[in-house]
């Protein structure tokens, strides 16, 4: 007897992910930032294990939230250091992504930056 595969179910919110751009003024000062929006995943809240929180404390960061998403290819080029996630207006830096062995499903580590946008 086969396995049944388990449907999954991101319903626990939506994230826009996307980069953060420098707002240049007058004489090439900084004057602030603005987040430019290259897509939009639903996502499911997973519970941090005690090694993830582990692995962050090495890393020097905070773990803030672990997501979980429907993952592509054309996702796993767009997601990279310099990416951040916007989930109901909060600003969180991604920290580390994973994937699952299907390549299917991708991990978001998320640190809170604390800045609203």
């Amino acid at each position: 007897m086969g396995r049944k595969k388990r449907i999954e179910s991101y319903n626990d919110g939506v994230l826009h992910f996307g980069k953060v751009k420098t707002k240049l003024g007058k004489a090439n000062k900084k004057i602030g930032e603005e987040f430019s929006e290259e897509g939009t995943l639903f996502f499911e809240e997973l519970e941090a294990r005690e090694q993830d929180y582990h692995l962050f404390q090495t890393m020097g960061k905070e773990l803030s939230l672990k997501l979980k998403t429907q993952c592509s290819a054309e996702l796993r080029k767009t997601i990279g250091s310099d990416s951040v996630v916007k989930i109901d207006s909060i600003k969180y830096e991604v920290s580390k992504t994973s994937l699952d062995k299907q390549k299917t499903t991708l991990y978001w580590y998320l640190t809170k930056v604390g800045e609203k946008f």
